[in-house]
């Protein structure tokens, strides 16, 4: 027996049950070989026939409660815009009847038709936490996609998954997607080992950890901002959680951290002297995260001032320093840690030529601050992947993440540039979110990892000796007097 719902107006299903050993079709007993059930299983049909503008989208998920490869969802026909066929297939380990496993968990996309090579399709899962499905072109089929995944801990979830289309990322327009979310819920157990990885480049400064839903909290943490607060994963408990919270604010708007979510040492950041200035170089999304920043300082940081934080605005890689003076430019050569972050050039520009640029100018801080010892850290883009984008189009290969994202792995993979320049790769914190509204979230994780971040640099520096006073560095006991470089020229 099972469940039909059919569209017959605009805005109208009808819904009734079907017997299986009566289906319409008449093809019980067709093989099937793509993760749906054979007759006399267990299971259950959903069919959901929605209608945008030209574009149908055909949806239905069988259970195999029995099946001896574990607990199984698997739609039978995402009808795509241009005609194309998608098979979407999870494959959970389960415990039993009623509970699935931690992990680890397949899923799989086919595309079933030649026209569509870029399907931008992306999938998570929502509930107790946020979770990433992260689907990679399989090596050796191009039209599958497949990722392995666990679940972080025991709870409910259900699969958001989201089409986008079939065409490439360079487009500007929202196309909008098509959704097959609150379909298919589950219950994870406690049994198997979750395994989440640390960001890239963390170098074991931040923990791993996850977006938490902010019910898994104690009742008296009033939390209203936001749907998850970044956790450490390993401060989780079986029981409702507590935390130090503290509210971020910036120009996107207003989200909840936590020291547990972010830990850190107070007593190193504190450390930072007068003259060993934190820049922040970039547009919009630099501004936000230096808000952040400043907006729990008083809570977290109430001894270091104002003006050790310097913000140099920035829309061009090529033409960084065209809205500084010389005043600026000469404060500029003073940093000792540079916060890159770049989400929104003036300039539209493909792939190649963001990795061309961000080298370029990378090149170029080297020379500037010339100085192995201080810091040059390049963000990741925050952006959801499958938003429109001015940044990294005509893409190389198509992956789960920002296609600008891909470029700057590549680039700090090759080791294309000294050990001086390093990669903050913020995607374990991106990679479930995908609204925009989302990015305040993201925002302000990021503005508490830079509490730790500089709180490393500073513990790294007076380890060996090194410390920045007004006349000059101190290292290894002598003192290197300041220099006037004067304003630097990037072009």
């Amino acid at each position: 027996m099972g469940l039909k719902l059919r569209r017959i107006k605009s805005n109208t299903l009808s819904v009734g049950f079907y017997d299986d050993d009566d289906d319409d079709d008449g093809d019980d007993d067709k093989d099937n070989n793509d993760g749906r059930s054979n007759k006399g299983s267990s299971d259950f049909g959903l069919i959901l026939f929605l209608s945008c503008g030209l574009i149908a989208l055909v949806f239905a998920i069988t259970q195999d409660l029995k099946a001896a490869g574990g607990l199984t969802f698997a739609t039978d026909g995402i009808r795509l815009p241009i005609e194309e066929d998608a098979i979407v297939t999870l494959n959970m380990k389960r415990l039993n009847d009623n509970e699935v496993s931690l992990g680890p968990h397949q899923a799989a996309v086919i595309i079933t038709n030649s026209l569509c090579q870029t399907p931008r399709i992306w999938m998570r899962l929502k509930g107790d936490a946020l979770v990433l499905i992260p689907l990679n072109p399989a090596q050796d089929d191009i039209y599958k996609w497949t990722a392995t995944f666990y679940l972080p801990l025991q709870g409910n979830y259900e699969l958001d998954a989201r089409f986008y289309g079939c065409q490439d990322s360079d487009t500007t327009t929202d196309i909008g997607y098509q959704t097959i979310q609150n379909q298919v819920t589950f219950t994870a157990g406690n049994g198997g080992i979750s395994q989440m990885l640390p960001s890239k480049s963390s170098k074991n400064i931040f923990p791993v950890g996850l977006w938490l839903n902010k019910d898994r909290f104690r009742e008296d943490a009033t939390i209203t901002n936001t749907d998850y607060v970044w956790f450490a994963k390993d401060k989780i408990s079986s029981a409702r959680q507590v935390g130090k919270f503290y509210v971020a604010k910036s120009n996107q708007g207003e989200s909840t951290v936590t020291v547990e979510g972010n830990p850190m040492s107070s007593d190193d950041f504190n450390a930072l002297t007068n003259y060993e200035l934190v820049c922040w170089v970039g547009g919009e999304s630099s501004a936000a995260i230096r808000d952040a920043f400043f907006s729990v300082r008083a809570e977290i940081s109430v001894g270091q001032r104002p003006f050790k934080f310097h913000y140099y605005p920035m829309t061009d890689f090529v033409k960084p320093d065209k809205d500084w003076d010389d005043t600026k430019r000469g404060g500029f050569r003073k940093c000792k840690h540079v916060l890159v972050s770049l989400d929104e050039p003036e300039v539209p520009m493909s792939q190649a030529e963001y990795t061309k640029q961000v080298l370029n100018f990378l090149g170029h801080l080297v020379k500037c601050l010339q100085d192995e010892t201080f810091p040059i850290w390049m963000f990741t883009v925050n952006t959801p992947p499958m938003k429109p984008t001015k940044l990294c189009h005509h893409r190389s290969k198509l992956t789960y993440h920002h296609p600008c994202n891909d470029a700057l792995f590549e680039i700090f993979q090759k080791k294309y540039l000294p050990a001086q320049v390093n990669l903050l790769d913020n995607t374990d914190l991106v990679g479930p979110i995908f609204e925009l509204e989302g990015q305040k979230d993201v925002t302000a994780v990021i503005a508490m990892r830079i509490y730790a971040l500089v709180g490393a640099q500073v513990k790294a520096w007076r380890g060996v000796g090194q410390m920045g006073r007004k006349d000059g560095l101190m290292r290894n006991g002598t003192l290197e007097p300041n220099h006037d470089h004067g304003p630097y020229q990037f072009n």
